[in-house]
């Protein structure tokens, strides 16, 4: 074994600390409504109907359920790219120490690249 020739030849191992994370999955409606509002989230395209069409299907029920109490139309003709988010800060703390702690966006068909924060 690996572990046993390294013990033999005298070479010191040491336990390195590890990040492990989370996928959250939010409908992207809910993104463009948050970055964008009721007004300019209507006015994302993104090229794919399937997409584009539940996008549009859910700010056209905002736009109904709100038509008694805003008689305007906030319409635009804009053609906004989907709206993106991220969470980060390297002011996490654990109990003992400060540790950065980040959130990314998994596209389907995308990966999953380990990658170390410690410069060492």
């Amino acid at each position: 074994d690996v572990y046993e020739k390294l013990h033999e030849l005298g070479i010191s191992l040491e336990a390195k600390g590890f990040a492990t994370g989370f996928r959250v999955e939010h409908p992207q409606r809910i993104i463009n409504r948050i970055q964008y509002g009721e007004e300019w989230g209507p006015s994302v395209v993104t090229g794919r109907s399937a997409t584009d069409e539940v996008n549009k299907k859910f700010f056209d029920t905002l736009h109904e359920q709100d038509s008694s109490d805003n008689d305007t139309d906030s319409h635009h003709d804009g053609r906004l790219p989907v709206a993106s988010y991220r969470l980060s800060t390297d002011k996490a703390f654990d109990g003992e120490s400060v540790r950065g702690a980040y959130s990314f966006c998994m596209c389907p068909g995308g990966q999953i690249v380990p990658a170390s924060t410690d410069p060492e």
